[in-house]
Order: structure tokens, then sequence, then C-alpha cells
């Protein structure tokens, strides 16, 4: 069980990095921001809502670990594919058993529902994913980008076999 759960906090890890780095990659073309540069606009945040800086504070509304915005996008891209995977094992058993079961909404509201419960005890059950956070960011660089790349190459797995199994 420790295994698995290792496993999928590295999937959410890897989505989490891969957000993160999103995000910042779009700071720089994103013409908005500009609007934080402006004089006026810097008193009126410091003088009505106490920043000091208010890019920093955009930038951690986003990418707080524990409150932050992105913990929203990550957590739908996480549940999805989850719910993708429990989807296409249910599909390939069926075929591989020929139990003949026909897939209707009602099954998939409540795939959808195993896979929030089981996201919610492997991932969010007590901050989990805060003591897998630090663990590892202690990696390397490459060690990073190595299962960022397995991460993704497992999500492309999973929506072959997916595409594959319809």
């Amino acid at each position: 069980m420790e295994f698995l759960k290792s496993r999928i906090n590295i999937l959410y890890f890897c989505l989490y990095l891969t957000e993160r780095t999103l995000h910042f990659a779009f700071n720089k073309i994103n013409i908005f921001l500009l609007i934080y540069k402006i004089p006026s606009v810097k008193k009126r945040m410091k003088n009505k809502y106490g920043i000091e800086n208010p890019l920093e504070y955009y930038n951690n509304f986003w990418t707080n670990k524990e409150y932050g915005f992105s913990q929203n996008f990550v957590f739908g891209a996480f549940l999805v594919i989850i719910s993708i995977l429990i989807l296409t094992l249910g599909i390939h058993i069926n075929k591989l058993f020929e139990l003949k079961i026909v897939f209707e909404s009602y099954h998939l509201i409540i795939l959808i529902l195993v896979s929030f419960i089981l996201s919610n005890l492997l991932v969010y059950n007590n901050n989990t994913y805060l003591k897998y956070f630090e663990k590892f960011e202690k990696w390397s660089i490459k060690r990073k980008i190595m299962n960022v790349v397995l991460s993704f190459l497992f999500i492309f797995f999973i929506f072959r076999l997916f595409i594959l199994s319809i």
C-alpha cells in the first residue's frame, strides 16, 4: 500500500511541478501583470490590502502548496487521470472475462466518486501530499525531470489504452 501511495504522490507532485512551471512561463508573456508595475496600483494594493509586492502575492496565490489556486487544477487533472485509469481497467476486465457489462451513465458517476475517494485517501488525507512534497523537493533536477517524463509517459499510456479499449 505504501508503494502505491508513493507512486500516486509522485504523479501528483509531477503534475504540480508542471503546473508551477507553466505558471511562471506564462508570467513572462502575461501582459496583465504589467498592471502591478503601475505606481498607483502598487500604492492602492499597499494601502487597501497591505500587500507590499503584488506580483509576489499573485505568485503565492497560485503556487502555494497548501491552499494555492493551482492545487485545484492539479487535483482536477489528477482526478481525471485516476478516473480514466479505473474506467480503462474496467473496460479491459469486461472484455477479458467477457462479462458483457454495458457501462451506463450512473457507472461513470460511481467511477468518479470512487476516484475522488481514492484520491482523497491516498493524497489529501492528513495533508499526506505535503509530507511527500518535502521528500520529493530534495531530489536533484535530473531526477525531477526524469520523474516528470515518466509521469507523462504513464499518462500517455493510460490515455492510449483508453482510446484503444473503446
